[in-house]
């Protein structure tokens, strides 16, 4: 390969890596509907209210034992994860920024959630428990 087509290649690569980092580190974003939950952004879900059996706040999650498909850049945690006290489980979190939406449906696997903010990520738990209410 010319040194000049190496130059472009590399460019490429480095453009899309940080292109993956900045995608995966942005925020997750979340709208509720009648009847689902959204979460958009990598590894995002949409998860249908009628499927949740539990939801709870938390100011912390188990242990975090390893990552087993997923996204991880510092603290923002996007993915499939094993944590010491609930088996592997699907997390959309910045791990410095509590409370922490903690979801469980038929799925052994929990799902744990938090926004942007601490109120984000209240209102979003209000949210889902008056639509679990109807």
């Amino acid at each position: 390969m010319k040194p000049k087509s190496r130059f472009f290649v590399t460019i490429i690569v480095l453009l899309l890596v940080a292109g993956v980092i900045m995608y995966g580190s942005s925020p997750s974003k979340a709208t509720v509907s009648d009847n689902k939950v959204k979460i958009t952004g990598m590894y995002g879900i949409d998860l249908p209210i009628s499927d949740i059996l539990a939801i709870q706040l938390s100011d912390t999650i188990p242990e975090i034992i390893t990552k087993t498909d997923g996204f991880s850049s510092g603290d923002v945690l996007k993915g499939n994860f094993e944590l010491k006290q609930y088996g592997v489980s699907h997390l959309l979190i910045n791990s410095n920024n509590p409370p922490y939406l903690i979801i469980t449906t038929e799925k052994p696997e929990k799902i744990i959630v938090n926004l942007d903010n601490k109120a984000d990520t209240e209102k979003l738990f209000n949210e889902i428990e008056e639509l679990r209410k109807k």
